[in-house]
């Protein structure tokens, strides 16, 4: 299955969140490691991609901020826009593994 509906599009294509590069300082769409796709790559072929941080939020951490934000009053769609997600089914599947690790890590 290749993940798209019959129009051939893909129904919830991952958006990736616009900031400022930590390379090149301009701001556009990011890769990874807070860079853009340019810079990303050059320092992706150089191996210096590992010099910058991971930009995420750990599993523990997501699921402290969602139910402080959910005992807020917030709806979950509201907190998935807080939380810097595009939507709330990516929130849902995030919040999902996230329990599935800490459960594995408590095991």
């Amino acid at each position: 299955m290749s993940g798209r509906n019959h129009y051939g599009a893909r129904p919830y294509a991952r958006r990736r969140r616009t900031g400022r590069c930590a390379r090149c300082q301009e701001t556009k769409r990011l890769q990874a490691r807070g860079c853009c796709g340019a810079c990303y790559e050059a320092l992706r072929k150089t191996g210096d991609h590992i010099d910058y941080d991971r930009v995420h939020r750990s599993s523990e951490d997501l699921l402290v901020d969602y139910e402080h934000l959910r005992s807020a009053g917030l709806a979950h769609d509201q907190i998935a826009a807080r939380l810097g997600y595009a939507n709330g089914n990516s929130l849902t599947a995030t919040l999902w593994h996230a329990r599935r690790r800490v459960q594995a890590v408590a095991a």
